[in-house]
């Protein structure tokens, strides 16, 4: 049986690959428009009001319409919008209606990670040029689904992660500054409060439409953690991102752009062998028992991957209980014949124990890089890379799940996606 999720991306692809057809109005360069940009924001929590204000900022763009499923959420970024711009903007009940709708030329996706993949496929088809957070996807036939829909895309289709200082890392690679590489190890570390551990069932907040925020995860039950960070970031265990059913969880969301500089580096193919082992450490011991393991990402994860050019890929992912709570740390390191490199949270490079270079790319100039790109009239997909990248988070899950090795062969590598 065909999903409506592969029906949708089955028949974009195919309207894409039409060339015959006129660039819809959003795919034309603003010199030949000759007005801003119009933009639709779907998700308005944390990071989505931060791409709003970046695109507010933007002098070729405007906010057009925006779009979530926390009701209070969309009138507060309403009001923010219209006092600051002086004009007014739709405001969408679903993603769907935003979409179709006549209102935008680009749309940034900020929704939870389990809705990305098919928001993402039904944007490129609708013809807008798309921002996309990461994860790209929460399984892999849903990046073959996104991976075939991308590759005919017209407009163009961004990750909203900033990947600047891995290409200068790359490029001192491919001059030979460390020799011939072995072994590139990423970690991801962090500490989480006591109170993030334990989520109690409750009833949904009444300006929340909880159906439609589970989506394509199907209906869950609501739980929430009492703290104040919002009705939706702190769900489950710490966050919805536990929930492998919502997220592909750290490796598929913190590290894109590592896993994506390992891919290139290791000139990733179809042979890639992936083995996972982690564990719940620090999961309490009630959300134990089967009928209330919502949260099913582990906090303490160990990934070896083998390319077949023999470099080897190490990921370990730690998590600590503390005071006071710190988001991922995010650090990568390559060992050469002659030398090593090391990248700090995507912004300090290292060579051989000294600073190379940094980058200090935030949201504004991420979203800068994106219109640039799209007023040049040349368009681009995501690089295959950044497919891989998913793929290769996404392979980790499956074989912590199975507890033993998995192949990428054997685990439906799209053939868009090779290099």
């Amino acid at each position: 049986m065909i999903t409506r999720r592969r029906f949708i991306g089955i028949a974009t692809a195919a309207a894409a690959s039409a060339a015959s057809m006129p660039a819809p109005l959003g795919l034309l360069s603003r010199s030949a428009r000759e007005r801003k940009w119009r933009i639709g924001v779907v998700g308005l929590g944390a990071r989505g009001m931060q791409i709003l204000g970046a695109a507010m900022a933007h002098p070729g763009c405007r906010i057009s319409a925006i779009c979530d499923v926390h009701r209070s959420r969309a009138r507060r970024a309403a009001s923010l919008i219209e006092s600051q711009s002086g004009g007014s903007i739709v405001r969408f009940a679903s993603f769907d209606s935003m979409v179709s709708s006549d209102e935008i030329d680009i749309i940034a996706i900020a929704t939870p990670d389990h809705w990305h993949a098919q928001q993402a496929i039904s944007s490129i088809g609708s013809g807008v040029h798309v921002w996309i957070e990461p994860s790209l996807a929460n399984s892999l036939a849903e990046l073959d689904d996104l991976a075939r829909v991308v590759r005919n895309a017209k407009g163009s289709v961004f990750l909203g992660q900033d990947g600047s200082i891995y290409k200068i890392a790359e490029d001192s690679i491919r001059h030979g500054k460390v020799g011939p590489i072995s072994v590139i190890t990423i970690t991801a570390a962090r500490t989480v409060c006591d109170f993030q551990l334990s989520a109690p069932f409750c009833k949904p907040p009444g300006e929340l439409d909880w159906r439609q925020w589970c989506g394509p995860a199907g209906e869950l039950p609501y739980s929430h953690d009492g703290s104040r960070r919002g009705e939706t970031s702190a769900l489950f265990q710490g966050g919805w991102r536990y929930n492998l059913a919502l997220s592909p969880g750290v490796i598929g969301y913190a590290a894109t752009q590592a896993l994506a500089f390992s891919a290139r580096i290791a000139c990733m193919g179809d042979e890639v062998t992936v083995s996972s082992v982690g564990c719940r450490a620090l999961s309490p011991k009630a959300m134990r028992c089967s009928e209330r393991q919502f949260s099913s990402s582990p906090d303490r994860l160990a990934v070896k991957v083998s390319f077949p050019n023999g470099i080897k890929l190490n990921w370990v992912q730690t998590e600590s209980v503390g005071s006071v709570a710190s988001g991922y740390r995010i650090r990568l390191h390559v060992q050469g014949a002659d030398g090593s490199m090391t990248i700090d949270d995507g912004k300090t490079l290292s060579q051989n124990g000294a600073t190379l270079d940094s980058a200090s790319t935030n949201t504004d100039g991420l979203w800068g890089t994106f219109v640039k790109e799209i007023d040049s009239g040349r368009s681009r997909p995501l690089d295959s890379s950044i497919l891989q990248a998913s793929q290769l988070g996404l392979l980790a899950n499956a074989s912590y799940a199975a507890a033993k090795p998995v192949r990428s062969r054997e685990n439906a590598l799209p053939t868009t996606m090779r290099g």
